[in-house]
């Protein structure tokens, strides 16, 4: 899929790019290239056998889309193709529990967690290419077969979305394709989307100076310090009601959109730190952005989510520069043993978190893999990540600076 295409669907937020290989059956077999999936069991009835994908689907996000090729199976397969939660027991299909979702091969009959089946489409089998997605906009789900949009298959889970794969019989084999290119014209399905979502807003009247005030302050919240200020001289030179954007007539604004006066004054008098290391991070100078975060904000511990994409996001770059693997290892050792200085105890604590252990995994799995930019973990080298680091650095600072209620705002 190109970079465009990513970056308009998901933004800088990190999607699935590979499946997880730690948890399994025991009788599912994941390749060396983290993607393709064969049953090697010896297929009682009851031998059902899942796999997720590595990470849950994107949500700030108009849609998430991913397809699954059909590489072998027999004339009868029993494959299913969805949506899971974390925790979903892997010896079951998706969509045969609760908060699941799942499109048979079959029967082409589509399973949501109750005891009843609907029929949605056709069956499917070897060759073919099943398209698994979720539309925010409208909060359901979606398949596609071939390239063909199959239509809504229910509402949409408030939960954490994995793909998966449900296999059941001797010798079925699949690929996960999470990047494209697809089959499905996913392009052309997001304008359409997102056009009929734009007719709908434009329908709905919006005062100037309360969109103008939205523009403000995601501005301020994230940092943008020079795009702010143009923002600001360009109101000054047009039609804008510069009152809602200088401060005057604040709180009638504020209220509308539930930020107090002190909410928006600390965001103010961080702005300029905050743009100064977010600047460092886009740019890769990630040991700028490490002082610059320790000298300005020392109160942030040093174990924190900020810290860890910051001392991960150096290891990535060290590596896309070419620096000595040896030295890279060092520097990344050194440095996390800065942000546990109570030893081994600690440090065992540390990464029983699911999500730091996730991002110093699949940092450090880059190690494995001799050219980074095919390898399955390649979306850690891509400028979204240094985007996910500057976001996740960005709402600690504003966390730990401002009442909770900001980060519900």
């Amino acid at each position: 899929m190109p970079e465009s295409l990513s970056e308009k669907l998901y933004g800088c937020v990190k999607i699935p790019s590979c499946l997880n290989s730690r948890i399994r059956q025991h009788y599912i077999t994941i390749l060396k290239d983290l993607l393709t999936v064969e049953y090697t069991g010896k297929s009682r009835y009851c031998d059902s056998g899942s796999v997720q994908s590595d990470t849950c689907a994107p949500t700030n996000c108009p849609l998430y889309y991913y397809e699954v090729e059909i590489l072998k199976c027999d004339n009868q397969p029993k494959i299913v193709v969805g949506f899971s939660y974390n925790n979903f027991h892997l010896n079951r299909h998706p969509g045969s529990e609760p908060n699941s979702l799942g499109y048979k091969s079959e029967d082409g009959y589509c399973m949501n967690g109750t005891s009843k089946s609907d029929n949605y489409g056709p069956s499917y089998g070897k060759g073919d290419v099943i398209g698994c997605g979720i539309n925010y906009l409208k909060q359901n789900y979606f398949f596609t077969k071939n390239g063909s949009f199959l239509g809504n298959a229910g509402n949409l889970f408030h939960i954490d979305n994995y793909p998966t794969v449900g296999l059941n019989s001797y010798g079925e084999s699949v690929k996960f394709n999470f990047n494209g290119p697809f089959k499905f014209n996913i392009e052309e399905y997001f304008k359409k989307i997102l056009s009929t979502e734009r007719e709908e807003i434009n329908a709905t009247p919006v005062s100037k100076d309360i969109t103008n005030g939205i523009v403000k302050y995601y501005l301020l919240h994230r940092g943008y310090s020079r795009t702010l200020k143009a923002f600001k001289n360009e109101a000054n030179k047009g039609d804008m009601n510069v009152d809602y954007l200088n401060g005057d007539k604040k709180e009638n604004f504020i209220d509308k959109l539930y930020i107090s006066n002190e909410v928006v004054n600390k965001m103010e008098s961080t702005l300029e730190k905050r743009s100064e290391i977010i600047d460092n991070i886009l740019k890769g100078n990630i040991t700028k952005a490490l002082k610059a975060l320790s000298d300005a904000f020392p109160h942030i511990q040093k174990n924190s989510m900020a810290y860890i994409m910051l001392v991960t996001q150096n290891f990535i770059e060290m590596l896309r520069s070419g620096t000595d693997i040896q030295k890279s290892l060092r520097w990344l050792q050194d440095y996390s043993r800065k942000l546990m200085p109570n030893g081994s105890e600690e440090l065992e604590n540390f990464f029983e978190n699911d999500k730091v252990k996730q991002v110093f995994q699949e940092s450090c799995g880059l190690l494995a893999y001799q050219d980074l930019e095919n390898s399955p973990l390649k979306d850690n080298l891509l400028n979204k990540r240094r985007m996910e680091t500057a976001i996740v650095v960005n709402d600690t600072i504003l966390s730990k600076n401002t009442p909770k209620n900001l980060m519900d705002t």
